[in-house]
C-alpha cells in the first residue's frame, strides 16, 4: 500500500474515531436510560412488555451496529507506530481547528479579529490560523515520509 494512501487512510480514521466515540458514549447513555425505563415500568405491569419486547430489540439493534462500527473503524486504522500516532494526532488537531473557525459565526470572528489587532498576542486568531494553515502541507508530508519510512 503506498504511503500517501495509508496516511490518508491514518487521518481518516483519526477523524472518525473522533466523532464515533462521544456518538457511541451519548447513545450508551440513552440505551441504558430506555432500558432502565422499561425494566421499571414492565416491574409495574405486564402489558409493558407489548412495549419492552420491541425496545429491547432497538437497543440489541443499535449495540450490534455500534460494534460493527468498532470493528470496521479498527479494520480500517492502518498500523502506526508512536511517531506516526503523534504526527497523525498533531495534523488532525490543526484541521479541527480550522474547520472550527470556518464554521464560527462571521460576527463572532470579526470581535476577534479586531480583539487580535487591538492586542496582539502570539496566540491569537489571525497567528494561530496563519500557523496552522502555513503548516499543514509540511505536516501532511512529514506523515506520509513517515509512513514511507516504516514500510521500506
Amino acid at each position: 500500500m503506498s504511503p500517501a494512501f495509508t496516511a490518508i487512510r491514518a487521518i481518516g480514521t483519526e477523524f472518525a474515531s473522533r466523532i464515533y466515540w462521544p456518538v457511541v458514549i451519548v447513545i450508551t447513555i440513552v440505551f441504558v436510560g430506555i432500558v432502565w425505563l422499561m425494566v421499571w415500568l414492565v416491574m409495574m405491569s405486564a402489558w409493558w412488555w407489548l412495549l419492552a419486547v420491541p425496545v429491547f430489540f432497538s437497543v440489541f439493534a443499535g449495540i450490534v451496529a455500534c460494534l460493527i462500527g468498532l470493528a470496521i473503524l479498527r479494520a480500517l486504522t492502518p498500523r502506526q507506530n508512536k511517531t506516526q500516532r503523534k504526527l497523525v494526532t498533531s495534523f488532525v488537531d490543526k484541521v479541527q481547528r480550522l474547520s472550527e473557525i470556518t464554521q464560527t459565526p462571521k460576527f463572532i470572528l470579526l470581535f476577534r479579529t479586531i480583539r487580535d489587532s487591538m492586542n496582539p498576542e502570539r496566540n491569537g486568531l489571525i497567528q494561530s490560523v496563519i500557523d496552522d494553515t502555513g503548516s499543514l502541507k509540511k505536516d501532511y508530508q512529514e506523515i506520509v515520509d513517515a509512513f514511507s519510512r516504516s514500510s521500506t
